[in-house]
């Protein structure tokens, strides 16, 4: 009996404290590298939170530098009103089924075949445009709009105009017809790109709107944006290609390193109608490069910078 008792006996404390010293270091041990895949994962996670901010601005950037100086079709048909007696000198007074959009110094492209011709608007009131009308045309003829802007891409930094932190452009940005200002600005001090967008023809600039935050000064001093001049074969420039370089930083730090991760990012954007304009006026094609009128110093927009337009 004595011996039987002496088997059923349990752990010394001795045996205890070391099970317990054993499992104390295997929990915490196990506990150390959880910690470490996690501050790991969260500091990975901010990483790809900062790649995917200046992913989508420079997408952004891309598809509206891109559209910069696109003046399309009005997604309504327009036709006249009323037939027209063409008059090679004199202005005419014509209504249209449609004005909307329409704004001093475009040229419509009225009627089709040999009958169409190219009329500058030199003003719009209500439903009516004035321009020069050559040709003879009947009621309800189409009356289209359509080409480029060689102003697409403002060009800096002349007194007035933007500096390399900002870039300003205009056109048929979203395709749809309708004209709009953008104006995208980096502030250095507070680390931001902010864009505002303006549609015509309203009067009163958008609100900005930040689209990346954290943003650093580019290595080796390089701008934010900066823009490729190109002449045509008579001397006038034209702003068709802009880079925007952007360095981006996490919003917290490294939790190993305790160090902020930061990402430069560089991409050259084409303003494709814009060198469409200059192609059009090499070729002395210039019915289809489109202008905004203004007078003394003021657009006829007036929200747009005086550069954008012509006299």
């Amino acid at each position: 009996m004595t011996r039987l008792s002496n088997r059923d006996e349990g752990f010394s404390l001795i045996e205890c404290m070391v099970s317990m010293g054993v499992m104390l270091f295997l929990m915490a041990s196990v506990f150390h590298v959880l910690g470490k895949y996690q501050r790991g994962y969260q500091n990975e996670q901010a990483t790809t939170d900062m790649r995917q901010g200046a992913r989508g601005a420079m997408e952004l950037l891309s598809q509206e530098v891109g559209q910069a100086g696109y003046l399309g079709s009005t997604p309504t048909p327009r036709a006249l009103s009323a037939s027209v007696t063409g008059s090679s000198t004199d202005p005419q007074t014509v209504a249209l089924s449609s004005t909307a959009n329409l704004f001093p110094g475009e040229k419509l492209l009225v009627d089709t075949g040999a009958a169409s011709e190219v009329v500058a608007v030199t003003s719009v009131s209500g439903t009516s445009v004035s321009g020069i009308f050559r040709k003879n045309h009947a009621q309800n003829v189409p009356v289209n709009t359509a080409g480029v802007f060689a102003q697409g891409v403002l060009l800096p930094p002349a007194p007035g105009q933007p500096t390399p932190n900002q870039l300003q452009i205009f056109g048929d940005i979203n395709g749809d017809g309708i004209l709009q200002y953008v104006e995208y600005t980096y502030d250095p001090a507070a680390g931001t790109l902010s864009r505002s967008i303006t549609p015509y023809p309203d009067t009163v600039q958008g609100p900005a709107r930040v689209l990346l935050r954290n943003l650093q000064p580019n290595p080796g001093g390089t701008d934010f944006f900066q823009y490729y001049l190109k002449p045509d074969n008579f001397g006038k420039t034209y702003r068709t290609e802009v880079t925007v370089t952007a360095t981006t930083q996490t919003e917290s730090p490294d939790p190993e390193t305790k160090q902020y991760r930061t990402m430069t990012s560089s991409l050259v954007l084409t303003a494709r109608n814009v060198l469409s304009a200059r192609d059009l006026a090499n070729n002395r094609l210039t019915d289809r490069i489109q202008t905004m009128t203004k007078t003394g110093n003021t657009c006829s927009w007036s929200i747009l910078p005086a550069q954008f337009c012509t006299p």
